[in-house]
């Protein structure tokens, strides 16, 4: 199979291109076609999301090398599950579920490898780990700790970590790939601590004689331990702004093109790049053409100004949404675009956005429950103009909305 073939395949299936029984288009009135889509590979796929559910609860801990194979162990068995399956006797449906399942399982792996390449290289910050690792799959079964011994290493693993530490804030740069990595496992080791401690503490005498102190010191210990993993990652090269304006670490040519393929986008950077200029262009005619029939001729400012500034009164943005939505809903239906349950048009109402809400998100938010942002009385003036500008541009954006 050829992966721009099965990205067109897959992207054909989804524009509605095949007719096939399962499948529901515009012009499909029956109504209960969309819940019968089914196939073996659903069915696989119904039970492996229950498998990953099942062994993500009980293998929590991330980095852990026994959540690692066992996640691993279950990829490998589904993987597995697929290839008895005649690829080219399924229907395009079920051909599309293949594909993306396949291709997410085959991910699953890939990460869990760089996940114990990276683990392997950060063995000597955390040769403490396995003995805590071991703690917990005894926690998970309620096995009798020996509390005694375990006070003592418990302890021990606080002065290695405040070793490591001291070690870690004098060493050299390091990829940046590692140091989240390194932050990921102590945040693992931490859950750990917690929840063999909730486990014990009160229940078992012996446990709650010794561990107390034992307990503080590490904890204590850890959590400075993620402050300078923290710190590590914050002095890391490459993450501050090079001039560009754009904050973060590159990540190559290689990787971007893996992440674009994994993605089923048939594009290179290149040609992305291009694309987008050629849409610049298009959006900066498109605004020109609009500032004109307003009347500001080539003075696109000018035109935005106006638009920012024309606002419905305080009270009137929930008759604004509603006049959106009927003119949305008019038009799918006048062109027949989709097909809009009833309930999905019965069973839908508004709420007000809330004022720390619109810190966030100074736009309106649609769904089964439609969220409106817009200026409260408590705001300053400043903050006002700007929540009611931004909620009217992203409504009508470049066309002045009226209450004619």
């Amino acid at each position: 199979m050829n992966r721009k073939t099965d990205w067109l395949k897959i992207l054909l299936f989804m524009m509605g291109v095949h007719s096939m029984p399962g499948t529901i288009t515009a012009q499909d009135k029956g109504g209960n076609s969309l819940y019968q889509q089914t196939s073996e590979v659903n069915n696989i796929m119904v039970k492996y999301n229950a498998d990953r559910g099942n062994l993500g609860r009980f293998y929590f801990i991330d980095n852990s090398p026994e959540r690692r194979e066992r996640m691993r162990t279950l990829y490998e068995d589904y993987l597995q599950q697929l290839s008895p399956l005649n690829f080219e006797s399924l229907p395009v449906g079920s051909q599309v579920d293949y594909l993306l399942f396949r291709q997410d399982l085959q991910e699953q792996l890939r990460r869990l490898d760089v996940e114990k390449k990276e683990v392997e290289q950060l063995k000597t910050w955390f040769a403490f780990a396995d003995e805590l690792y071991v703690t917990e799959a005894k926690r998970r079964r309620g096995a009798e700790l020996e509390a005694q011994p375990m006070a003592s290493s418990w302890h021990n693993m606080a002065l290695t970590i405040r070793k490591n530490i001291k070690q870690l804030e004098a060493s050299g740069s390091m990829n940046i790939y590692l140091i989240r990595r390194g932050a990921g496992i102590v945040r693992g080791l931490k859950e750990v601590l917690q929840t063999v401690d909730a486990f014990y503490k009160g229940y078992d005498p012996s446990y709650t004689w010794w561990m107390a102190g034992p307990v503080k010191e590490l904890n204590e210990a850890l959590d400075e331990y993620a402050s300078a993993w923290k710190a590590k990652e914050k002095a890391a090269p490459s993450g501050k702004d090079d001039g560009s304006g754009i904050v973060g670490y590159p990540i190559g040519d290689e990787e971007l093109v893996r992440q674009l393929q994994l993605e089923m986008i048939p594009y290179s950077p290149e040609e992305l790049v291009a694309i987008a200029n050629k849409e610049f262009a298009y959006c900066d005619a498109e605004m020109l053409k609009a500032s004109r029939e307003m009347g500001f001729g080539d003075n696109w400012k000018a035109a935005m100004e106006k638009v920012k500034n024309t606002y419905v009164a305080p009270g009137k943005q929930p008759q604004m949404i509603m006049r959106l939505y009927n003119e949305s809903v008019d038009f799918l239906k006048k062109h027949d675009l989709i097909t809009i349950p009833a309930l999905a048009e019965e069973a839908w109402s508004m709420i007000m956005m809330t004022p720390e809400r619109q810190l966030v998100n100074p736009f309106f938010t649609g769904g089964e429950t439609l969220s409106i942002s817009y200026p409260t009385n408590d705001m300053s003036e400043a903050d006002k103009l700007m929540m009611a500008c931004a909620a009217t541009i992203l409504t009508f954006p470049g066309v002045p909305y009226t209450t004619n």
